[in-house]
């Protein structure tokens, strides 16, 4: 989805990006030298056919870390995915990555018909 990069003191990356049809969502953040304390602060916002939707956390963790954050609903239709990721104390080079997990075709087609179904029975 996105990358960023932040140097030094204090070290700070604001990767973002948006995805449609996401089933899992993740941030990675490495530094270098390793084994530094991060925090990082996340936002989700979601749209699927039956509305909006939007979660968001944060965490602490020592690097390289990995963690799957939580959508607002299962399915959505397009994500917006932000994180700001800082480092705690020190010098550091920072590398913050925001992944997805996408559905397989069938499945969100599978889903459009089911939706277009409701739609269409609703008027």
């Amino acid at each position: 989805m996105d990358r960023d990069r932040g140097y030094g003191d204090g070290a700070t990356a604001t990767p973002n990006g948006n995805v449609t049809h996401p089933n899992a969502l993740f941030v990675k953040v490495k530094t270098n030298p390793r084994d530094k304390r991060v925090h990082v602060i996340w936002n989700v916002q979601c749209y699927s056919g039956e509305g909006f939707g939007s979660s968001s956390g944060d965490f602490y963790r020592r690097t390289t870390a990995y963690k799957r954050v939580r959508m607002p609903f299962d399915n959505p239709g397009t994500c917006g995915f932000y994180a700001t990721v800082e480092l705690t104390s020190g010098s550091a080079n920072l590398t913050a990555v925001l992944l997805a997990r996408i559905q397989p075709l069938a499945v969100v087609e599978q889903m459009e018909r089911r939706f277009i179904g409701r739609r269409v029975r609703s008027r």
